[in-house]
């Protein structure tokens, strides 16, 4: 009857612990959303390597932050976009 007793102790104490664990997640998802306004441009002034500026409808500034370069110096000194379109290249063998 002891381990019986332990057995269930133990059982109670994982299912316990189970419910704890999940709850953060649960809470989580109840988040509302953040209405988010819609980009009108880009703000060139303020380029950075990895970041990106942007003006949104209702007034307020948004950055992307990027972990590859996105602008790159241009011999003036400019932040220039970095074209990352792809383009097939076929040759024959």
């Amino acid at each position: 009857m002891k381990k019986q007793n332990w057995v269930r102790r133990i059982s109670i104490f994982l299912a316990a612990a189970l419910l704890i664990g999940i709850l953060p997640a649960a809470a989580a998802q109840q988040k509302e959303a953040v209405p988010v306004s819609a980009i009108v441009s880009e703000v060139i002034s303020l380029r950075e390597e990895y970041i990106k500026h942007f003006l949104c409808e209702d007034g307020t500034s948004m950055a992307a932050i990027y972990a590859e370069p996105v602008h790159f110096k241009n011999q003036a000194g400019n932040w220039q976009e970095i074209d990352s379109t792809l383009s097939l290249n076929v040759s024959k063998i």
